[in-house]
């Protein structure tokens, strides 16, 4: 869908904003100041180039094979321009995060126009401290993560004030595409329940094809080669407690130990939660965008504020 005359000025604005800062911060920050990950990403790269599989030979990769392939696309490019890889792990990332501005600045309006969706993105994403130091320093792949979950709330907002089907199987496409590049978004099946019942039966296979079929796909590939790691690193990864979500409040309270109790407790409240939230918008004949953005982001914050967290102090998931 072309952009609008307005949407399209600010759209650019935000961009050059966007670049302007990170260009900034990439030409005044050391080049050895980044994190351990972009050096995880630099050894998967190497290990892929030589013929090795670094599912199989590093515990790095906690995630579907997006990354991986990514990873090595990234190695390439910097062979062929003869660059550091972060340069072009930078210009990777602030790209995907430029087009992601570009789509949170049309929900944004579409979900509140009496607001300046311009500033609210301006002052949230492009000139945000912190999303700087997540794409810059940190070589932080998760603005790729919710590019996905955008742009699956957009074409599911465009369904429910159209009733097109094309919008709904976008958004389960979109929704598959953000599971294949970590599992976090599946927490938002739910959402697609609204109106199922007058698909028909053929859509609602299609819907469980775009849905769970590319992360299928991808993860029995990588499995077929390195079933042990695929099992320990990515099947059975539940992240890193740490300082942040209850094991950080568990940490304050020098209750570490306690830690352990907490895994079976979360997967039941977040899967009681799914649950309820699929009755919800099951039962509801209509639901206004807002409602459908605030089941989303209450799903999705559930699992940095009660799951186990993550420190980056730690690196063999037990408590410093």
């Amino acid at each position: 869908m072309p952009l609008a005359l307005p949407l399209r000025r600010d759209a650019l604005r935000l961009v050059a904003a966007s670049w302007a800062a990170r260009l900034s911060f990439v030409l005044a920050m050391p080049a050895a100041a980044h994190s351990v990950d972009v050096d995880h990403w630099i050894e998967v790269s190497n290990l892929l180039a030589a013929g090795i599989n670094p599912y199989g030979a590093t515990t790095y990769l906690n995630w579907p094979p997006v990354w991986m392939q990514l990873a090595y696309v990234i190695g390439r490019a910097t062979t062929v321009l003869d660059v550091p890889f972060l340069r072009v792990l930078q210009v990777f990332l602030i790209g995907v995060e430029s087009v992601l501005m570009v789509f949170v600045l049309r929900l944004v309006r579409d979900l509140a126009p009496d607001v300046d969706a311009f500033k609210v993105v301006l002052f949230g994403l492009a000139l945000n401290p912190v999303a700087i130091l997540l794409v810059c320093q940190h070589g932080n792949f998760d603005v790729l993560l919710v590019l996905w979950v955008v742009l699956f709330l957009s074409a599911l907002l465009r369904f429910h004030r159209t009733g097109d089907t094309g919008d709904w199987l976008m958004a389960c496409l979109s929704l598959g595409l953000g599971v294949l590049t970590k599992a976090v978004p599946f927490v938002l099946a739910p959402l697609l329940a609204h109106r199922w019942r007058s698909l028909t039966p053929r859509m609602c296979g299609l819907e469980a094809a775009l849905l769970l079929g590319p992360v299928v796909l991808g993860l029995s590939v990588i499995y077929a080669l390195a079933p042990e790691g695929v099992t320990a690193n990515v099947l059975a990864y539940r992240s890193i407690g740490g300082w942040f979500g209850v094991s950080g409040l568990l940490r304050l309270a020098h209750a570490s130990g306690l830690a352990g109790l907490h895994g079976a407790p979360f997967n039941l409240v977040l899967l009681s939660t799914m649950l309820l939230a699929g009755r919800a918008v099951i039962r509801r004949a209509d639901m206004a965008a807002r409602d459908v953005v605030l089941i989303a982001l209450l799903l999705m914050a559930m699992i940095p504020a009660l799951g186990p967290g993550y420190g980056p102090s730690t690196g063999t998931g037990s408590f410093p």
